[in-house]
């Protein structure tokens, strides 16, 4: 008697057909962390702040995470990533040379300074 979970012609349930397939694939946690490169304890803490997807409940205790809803999580941190690196150049980065950057720069003395205008004394 042959069991239709071994039959060679079922396809398994997350091989996608097409690529909507894909992101509508359930991921475990494990893989979603993974996906993602953060712990569990952060997937909560940002759970908990509506900052990371809310995963489908599939019975009780089961849970997944769509892949989409991971991958446009990923998408949105790059673009603010990318956001902060393009922000406007510093005020005074149309300076010159170093001797005007240092006339604008507040004076900060350097650790010992104070201790060796002592020893000067």
């Amino acid at each position: 008697m042959s069991s239709p979970h071994l039959s060679a012609e079922r396809e398994p349930y997350d091989t996608p057909s097409t690529s909507t397939d894909t992101n509508d694939r359930l991921v475990p946690a494990r893989e979603a962390e993974r996906l993602c490169g953060i712990s569990r304890s952060t997937v909560y803490k940002l759970q908990a702040q509506g900052k990371f997807p809310e995963p489908v409940r599939i019975t009780a205790r089961l849970r997944r995470f769509r892949l989409g809803d991971l991958r446009r999580w990923l998408k949105d941190r790059i673009a603010e990533r990318d956001a902060r690196l393009h922000k406007p150049a510093p005020r005074h980065a149309n300076l010159q040379n170093q001797d005007q950057i240092k006339a604008h720069a507040p004076y900060k003395p350097r650790k010992g300074a104070k201790a060796r205008k002592r020893l000067e004394r």
